[in-house]
């Protein structure tokens, strides 16, 4: 195994075991944690990291085989979740992929580059919906996460990080890695912006989606898809 992600496993369950005993009320270890939504970790021909805010509660999930599928989820995937039909069964299960694999097979091109990316999450600790936790919740949980993202960070070095939701790119940013240098005047609304970083690697282009589990419309996953197929062949 990748020496790399046996190391993040350390940090993660030293995060997880200092969360829990300080927020015994959100059953952290009870409900567990995913590290990764799809099969690559640092690709070093990807240099692209996609980012959630946290995978949020396992449901029932009658005849599930995934790793997701499962309470505490360290491994790497056998495939990339986000990447694929939207009318599969599995997409069929989860909204947020449903809708990202709208999005991310919107041109040939960026689904080709997405397969490589590496999928992973802000605060891998799965939780109730986060707008429902109090502030001091969520802080404490991104402080606890903050090792485990900037590891992840620093291990990918990626060109791009793509983030779904506001929240999550100002998690990434207030990690200490990235420092914002601008952001894109060519926004779409709220829907999505992108922004320019530097890391100690050289630039990074951080492009904030809205998140998958409300960005409901096809027409504007398509749109979408498009704008970032193009990020993507102006930076990778």
């Amino acid at each position: 195994m990748d020496k790399r992600i046996e190391q993040l496993k350390i940090e993660t369950e030293n995060a997880l075991n200092e969360a829990s005993r300080n927020f015994p009320e959100l059953r952290l270890s009870e409900h567990g944690l995913a590290l990764f939504l799809g099969k690559n970790y640092a690709h070093p021909l990807g240099r692209i990291l996609m980012l959630g805010l946290n995978p949020g509660l396992l449901k029932d999930k009658p005849g599930g085989t995934l790793l997701t599928d499962y309470a505490h989820s360290y491994d790497l995937l056998t495939s990339n979740v986000l990447i694929g039909s939207p009318s599969d069964f599995e997409a069929k299960r989860v909204r947020y992929w449903r809708n990202a694999r709208r999005c991310f097979g919107a041109t040939p091109s960026l689904q080709a580059a997405m397969e490589l990316a590496t999928y992973s999450f802000c605060c891998p600790f799965r939780t109730p919906k986060w707008s429902t936790l109090t502030a001091m919740q969520k802080h404490s949980l991104e402080t606890y996460s903050r090792p485990v993202l900037s590891k992840i960070l620093n291990d990918c070095q990626p060109l791009v990080i793509i983030v779904a939701g506001e929240d999550a790119r100002k998690i990434v940013f207030r990690s200490g890695i990235l420092t914002c240098s601008e952001m894109s005047t060519d926004q779409h609304g709220t829907k999505w912006s992108m922004f320019g970083a530097r890391a100690s690697w050289g630039a990074v282009t951080v492009a904030q989606l809205r998140h998958f589990s409300y960005f409901n419309s096809i027409e504007e996953l398509q749109r979408c898809g498009e704008w970032l197929s193009q990020v993507l062949s102006d930076v990778v």
